[in-house]
């Protein structure tokens, strides 16, 4: 149990796939970037993270570039105090990662650079 980090496009989506298809409303716009980067060389740099309950995938991140945030899934509070942790330790860049109930899991990062990377590239 726990994150998996990878800059792995069809790991990401065989791993994480089901997980966000199954509430696709809420997870749009991951959808909608996985599937553009399946058919075009958008984001090299992106980084995906899955994090596992048991067997199951219960809340996803994909990080495209320095100029957006991550993009969350929804995910249990535990995840998102983790996965706070797992980024704060590859670069201090994330401010807050917002669980289920709409609660943040501050982390040690202020803010975002100009001109970084996701984390470990």
């Amino acid at each position: 149990m726990g994150w998996t980090l990878s800059d792995d496009h069809e790991e990401f989506t065989g791993r994480a796939g089901a997980f966000l298809r199954s509430d696709p409303v809420r997870n749009t716009v991951t959808l909608t970037l996985t599937e553009s980067m399946r058919h075009r060389n958008l984001y090299p740099h992106a980084l995906f993270g899955w994090w596992t309950e048991g067997a199951d995938v219960a809340g996803t991140v994909l990080w495209t570039t320095d100029r957006y945030p991550p993009l969350l899934s929804a995910m249990p509070e535990r995840a998102a105090r983790e996965l706070a942790d797992v980024l704060a330790e590859r670069a201090p860049v994330v401010g807050a990662a917002w669980t289920r109930s709409g609660s943040a899991s501050r982390c040690c990062g202020r803010g975002r650079s100009a001109g970084r990377r996701p984390p470990g590239r």
